[in-house]
């Protein structure tokens, strides 16, 4: 549902969050980062940036995607 939710969602800031959503799901379901890297088709260091991001403050700072993780 989550990645059929991803490929038919128009609004950019919406995709980014339901790829940083699955990104989290896939991590927490035991995947290392360069596994789900490759599913999403990212680098690993962003996928390691976002879970930093996510174990930081939460789903609250994902969300804020004005600026890119770091």
């Amino acid at each position: 549902m989550l990645k059929q939710s991803y490929k038919t969602e128009k609004d950019v800031r919406m995709k980014i969050r339901l790829l940083h959503l699955f990104v989290i799901l896939h991590f927490f379901k035991g995947y290392s980062s360069i596994k789900v890297a490759k599913l999403v088709h990212q680098s690993d260091s962003i996928i390691r940036r976002y879970l930093h991001r996510y174990n930081k403050s939460g789903l609250k700072r994902l969300k804020d995607i004005s600026s890119p993780p770091k």
